[in-house]
């Protein structure tokens, strides 16, 4: 039932055995040595040599407790290895018995927002305006969205406006052509003849404003034509006009007799009131003989740098009393005797001007 062992007096000890009573539990030390008495009331039930029912020395080794038991730095001897480094007994607390989590599985609904293709969270994206004047068709907002800017110029400016690829920019030199939409006359003199169907000038259509079999020496009323309606753009600075006219010589009698030009002028109402005239850019041309290719024939007046001797503030380029007038002579021939036919079919002006370009 266990070893005999002798300690350093030479005296037999036996281990102690500590036995589990219905009433409790006695031992006693006598003589510095362990003596192992069990003092039980009737019904004590013997057990075998558990785990931890026997006392031992630590100092005197595991030779005092049972087979396969060490004596433990606590005094006790234990099943297995239990030497000097023995930091104590076993935990014998109960085992964790709590209830298993049996909440609901997480039911809610899945994300569906958009894939996160930022560059971390916090990315600020660029825009077309932090790219300015570039205007490419493939940049970057730098946080993984791709950028069309070829169409994001501010007005008035393009994309390769000003000649430059994927930048914005402005050209040079605008055209604007505009047609008008009131006509008058206006008396000469003494020798000048009436127009028939001036409002004929206001379309072309091949059938034209005329002054009827005009002698030779004498001249025709002034057609004006107004309300062209340019409207140029704020900050635009005009460069130059030139008036666009359909006209001919046509059913020249009695003679060579010709229609030339006596009046191609502006009038504008003054900024500082009344009337003002421009240069007169008639140049003594001559019309066209209508016959030779049964239709009015275009002369253009002036020219892309030719402000025709007039200051151009805008309000005045965009005034509807902007009027452009036309006078015809009949010259050659026999005067008073031959005549020719004065046409003016259609008329407008093209306004040539440099827009105010944004500044980037």
């Amino acid at each position: 039932m266990g070893r005999t062992l002798t300690n350093d007096g030479g005296r037999a000890r036996r281990p102690m055995r500590l036995a589990r009573c219905g009433v409790g539990v006695v031992s006693a030390l006598l003589g510095g040595g362990i003596l192992g008495v069990t003092v039980c009331h009737v019904g004590c039930v013997g057990a075998e040599f558990a785990d931890g029912q026997f006392l031992c020395d630590p100092a005197r080794g595991s030779d005092q407790c049972p087979d396969d038991q060490s004596c433990s730095q606590q005094g006790v001897c234990r099943s297995g290895n239990a030497g000097p480094d023995d930091a104590g007994p076993a935990d014998t607390g109960p085992t964790d018995t709590g209830p298993t989590d049996t909440g609901p599985a997480d039911t809610g609904p899945a994300d569906t927002g958009p894939a996160d293709t930022g560059a971390g969270d916090g990315c600020v994206a660029l825009t077309c305006l932090d790219y300015l004047p570039s205007c490419a068709a493939a940049l970057s907002d730098g946080c993984g969205q791709a950028l069309d800017c070829s169409s994001q110029c501010p007005a008035p400016s393009t994309c390769g406006g000003g000649n430059v690829a994927d930048q914005c920019g402005c050209p040079a030199v605008v055209s604007l052509t505009r047609a008008p939409y009131t006509v008058s006359t206006q008396i000469a003199g003494q020798l000048d003849l009436v127009w028939s169907a001036p409002d004929a000038a206001l379309a072309q259509d091949g059938v034209a404003a005329r002054t009827i079999h005009l002698p030779s020496g004498h001249y025709t009323d002034r057609l004006v034509l107004s309300n062209f309606q340019p409207t140029l753009p704020d900050g635009a600075t005009l460069l130059g006009i030139v008036a666009r006219i359909w006209l001919s010589t046509g059913d020249t009698q009695n003679g060579n007799a010709v229609i030339r030009s006596m009046t191609i002028d502006f009038e504008r109402d003054a900024s500082g009131g009344g009337i003002e005239h421009s240069l007169d850019l008639e140049g003594d041309r001559i019309w066209p003989d209508y016959y030779d290719n049964n239709t009015d024939v275009p002369l253009e007046f002036g020219s892309n740098n030719q402000l025709w001797q007039l200051d151009w503030p805008l309000e005045q380029v965009n005034s509807a009393t902007l009027s452009l007038r036309i006078q015809g002579e009949c010259t050659g021939g026999t005067p008073d005797t031959s005549t020719a036919t004065a046409r003016v079919d259609y008329a407008e002006l093209v306004m040539y001007y440099r827009p105010a370009c944004p500044s980037f």
